[in-house]
């Protein structure tokens, strides 16, 4: 701008010139030089016509010298013109480089966010779930220990070595379940999903037999009812002395149908199959007792 300015300034007096020379005559050299009244005068005119020479070059030296300067001017300011194109369009792509791993570092944080919650949900469920199991055991624990403690105080003081059904079980009919060599039956028919022994840090004291919500469960021999009611770890389940020291539980029934006291007969329907108490499905836990001390059902099955 400053240089379009001094050109602008220095054609303003080219422009001037030429009007004055051409609203005024040229002066010419014999025209000084004959009208000098002496020598003197004549060398003055000469000096004179030299210095308006002079002074016309040099305007039109400005006037060329503005113009050179603004074209290398312009040409300077396209060359950083288009440098600071290149420069701004390889910022563009830096910051969208930038972007796009600022964005995928904070999909990668939010992934990892997300996924410290769940564990930490995982976490804590599992901390629940392992108190409840713990729970679950010292209740199964201890209403083991008390049923144990219930069928000794309900039999009679002399141990036992063999099981003895009291009164001779009635002769099956063709339709009845199978009859072990010790006496027993099953008192459901169906799978036997969890036997007897150590399971999940416990004592698994007898087995478990799947069965069909609402099916029969039956006595596996004679005896009589010492227990039938509600308990917390084995839900509605009923206890059968056999005499001689021998009981069997039934637990997780939907219903009792043995009252306390009662004799009951091999096969006779002392309950139905359910999910009560510490249970996760339809099915029969069937425990063996010698003196309150559980023992393998499949010994005597």
């Amino acid at each position: 701008e400053t240089l379009q300015a001094e050109h602008a300034s220095a054609v303003v007096q080219l422009e001037e010139r030429v009007r004055e020379i051409y609203m005024q005559d040229t002066p010419d050299v014999l025209s000084f030089v004959f009208g000098a009244t002496s020598f003197g005068d004549l060398l003055d005119n000469i000096e004179l016509l030299n210095d308006i020479g002079r002074q016309d070059a040099r305007i039109v030296d400005r006037v060329a010298d503005g113009e050179r300067k603004t074209r290398n001017a312009r040409r300077e300011t396209a060359a950083t013109r288009e440098t600071v194109q290149e420069t701004t369009r390889l910022l563009a792509q830096r910051v969208s480089e930038q972007r796009a791993v600022r964005d995928r570092l904070v999909a990668a944080r939010n992934e990892f966010a997300a996924a410290n919650e769940a564990r930490e949900r995982t976490l804590a469920r599992v901390r629940a779930d392992h108190a409840h199991d713990a729970e679950e055991l010292d209740v199964l624990q201890a209403e083991s220990a008390a049923l144990a403690a219930q069928i000794r105080a309900a039999q009679a003081p002399a141990p036992a070595t063999s099981p003895s059904t009291g009164s001779a079980p009635a002769a099956p009919s063709p339709s009845s379940p199978a009859v072990s060599s010790s006496g027993f039956i099953f008192p459901v028919s169906g799978p036997v999903v969890s036997g007897f022994g150590p399971r999940g840090g416990a004592m698994h004291e007898g087995i478990d037999i799947i069965a069909a919500f609402g099916t029969p469960v039956v006595a596996c021999a004679s005896g009589t009812v010492i227990r039938s009611d509600y308990g917390r770890g084995y839900g509605n389940v009923v206890v059968i002395d056999h005499g001689g020291g021998l009981t069997t539980t039934y637990a997780h029934n939907s219903s009792l149908v043995a009252r306390v006291g009662q004799s009951v007969s091999q096969g006779q329907v002392i309950a139905y199959v359910g999910s009560t108490g510490n249970s996760s499905g339809p099915h029969v836990h069937l425990e063996f007792r010698i003196n309150g001390t559980a023992v393998d059902p499949f010994n005597y099955l």
